[in-house]
């Protein structure tokens, strides 16, 4: 069985840039896309990725989902295109159709080696709430030498 090591902090990637996002909208078109993410000599590979969704106004539509995308930069510099094929498609989260809010966590979700932001795709029918949305990252690595 493999050892996990986890990097000592849990991060949150994007805050703000989630409230009030319109049904079909990438955060990155509405506001920004999420600070730069960048693992020093990529020891920790693999991360948690937890998506918090306050309450909606409405309920969310049948086959509700919202995507979690990166878009890396291998010269640390210039980001792949957010709106065409550039953004690579990192976990995926089914909702119910309610307005509840919800929390919702993928393991063992692969990182990118190079420096990467992160963008979320709202699909759920509805608006996010103004307030209180949040993307969380926590690294970790299966390899012994990463701690």
């Amino acid at each position: 069985m493999a050892i996990l090591t986890k990097a000592s902090t849990i991060a949150s990637v994007l805050t703000t840039e989630l409230n009030s996002l319109a049904d079909s909208t990438n955060s990155s078109a509405s506001s920004a896309l999420s600070y730069v993410v960048a693992d020093s000599g990529h020891r920790y590979p693999l991360a948690h990725i937890t998506l918090t969704l306050a309450a909606q106004g409405a309920a969310r539509s049948s086959g509700a989902k919202v995507k979690v995308y990166a878009v890396c930069a291998a010269d640390g510099t210039n980001y792949d295109d957010v709106e065409h094929t550039g953004a690579t498609l990192l976990c995926s989260f089914n909702l119910d159709a309610v307005t509840t809010a919800r929390q919702h966590s993928q393991w063992h979700i692969a990182l990118p080696p190079s420096a990467f932001k992160i963008f979320v795709r709202n699909e759920t029918g509805q608006a996010f709430a103004a307030s209180g949305n949040l993307i969380e990252l926590n690294y970790y690595s299966d390899d012994p030498r990463a701690s």
